[in-house]
């Protein structure tokens, strides 16, 4: 909640460039990692949390189109089901349910 009693805006922030090991990372070394992200953009890579129905998410995917975000939007996560995560599955977007 922010200090004006309202909830707090969903955020973005630059996902990592490192390597995560693949599902059989047990069994394989860690010359087998692959990228977390694999489209790389000039720019940010810009992850996105959200947990409604996606207006902020659409939002920040038109001011990425228009090249007003400084980077792309690679990622977008929730804690739980919504239609924002079904729109990004839409778009071809990377997304993950945490």
């Amino acid at each position: 909640m922010s200090a004006a009693g309202r909830p707090a805006r969903t955020s973005t922030a630059s996902v990592p460039t490192t390597s995560v090991p693949t599902a059989s990372a047990s069994r394989a070394s860690a010359s087998t990692a692959r990228p977390i992200i694999e489209r790389v953009s000039p720019h940010g890579r810009i992850a996105v949390g959200v947990s409604g129905g996606g207006s902020n998410l659409r939002a920040l995917v038109a001011a990425a189109d228009r090249a007003e975000l400084g980077g792309s939007i690679v990622l977008v996560f929730a804690d739980r089901p919504c239609p924002a995560l079904d729109w990004a599955v839409e778009q071809g977007l990377d997304t993950i349910l945490v």
